[in-house]
């Protein structure tokens, strides 16, 4: 007996729902008041429902969206940044060689 109190009063708390009041417009008031409990209740979680759902669906595109930038400044890194640091380096590696290769002429120079 003690189980099923507890089972109901379990179930019960699952199933139950909550009053709110709303604010509605001027403009709808004649329509709210035209509809019964249960459309009004059918309206009202339909209402919700369906934001939850675009909220998502606007969630979603901007994280789709903060995705493909992330792959675009990857691919723009790898793409324009990496041959421009072989540039980079190629082009030190040069001044470095010519650079002592000069020394070298010079020392020769003065040995001679």
């Amino acid at each position: 007996m003690v189980n099923n109190v507890k089972n109901q009063n379990e179930s019960d708390e699952i199933n139950k729902s909550k009053k709110f009041v709303f604010h509605i417009d001027n403009e709808h008031i004649d329509f709210i008041e035209s509809l019964s409990f249960q459309e009004k209740h059918t309206l009202i979680n339909y209402l919700i429902t369906d934001y939850k759902n675009n909220n998502n669906s606007i969630i979603k595109k901007s994280i789709d969206f903060k995705k493909i930038k992330k792959v675009m400044l990857i691919a723009f890194v790898v793409f324009v940044g990496v041959p421009l640091l072989i540039f980079l380096i190629n082009t030190s590696l040069n001044l470095t060689i010519s650079g002592y290769l000069e020394m070298q002429r010079n020392f020769e120079k003065i040995i001679k």
